[in-house]
């Protein structure tokens, strides 16, 4: 970390690419893995008697360290149409954004591509999502 300082420091962030686009894959991994606990708890709360698993290999796989993100699908309640009670649900989304950040940062260190666009886009994505403090969700949300 010591080094990407020095790095940034000395106006060199062309020289930070490589190591931010491997940064950027792994949050990419990640977010895929957080869409697929969200849309298989949904899944699971609209059908309760059915199993479904609870995506432990799959957050270890994407280098998500949180096990208790492991409980989240069977703990999933339908509460009426379009609402879902998903348990860590806010803290899910928080990290999709987190991770959109990351896999913006190579492309802002970049100056062959403008990035401006990128961000933007996730600007006005994060004003679109409104969290109330709770983990209930929407399909549309989601």
């Amino acid at each position: 970390m010591e080094k990407l300082s020095i790095v940034e420091e000395l106006g060199e962030n062309e020289l930070l690419v490589p190591g931010l686009i491997n940064s950027a894959l792994v949050a990419n991994n990640k977010i895929k893995y957080y869409f697929t606990l969200l849309q298989t708890a949904c899944e699971k709360a609209q059908h309760p008697e059915k199993e479904y698993p609870d995506l432990r290999m799959e957050r270890i796989s994407a280098g998500e360290n949180d096990t208790s993100l492991d409980a989240v699908v069977n703990a999933a309640v339908k509460i009426d149409e379009d609402s879902y009670l998903i348990p860590d649900s806010e803290k899910v989304i928080n990290s999709i954004l987190l991770c959109m950040d990351e896999m913006i940062r190579p492309l802002v260190a970049s100056s062959r591509v403008d990035d401006a666009d990128f961000s933007t886009r996730l600007k006005k994505l994060r004003s679109d999502i409104t969290l109330r403090g709770t983990d209930l969700v929407s399909l549309k949300l989601i």
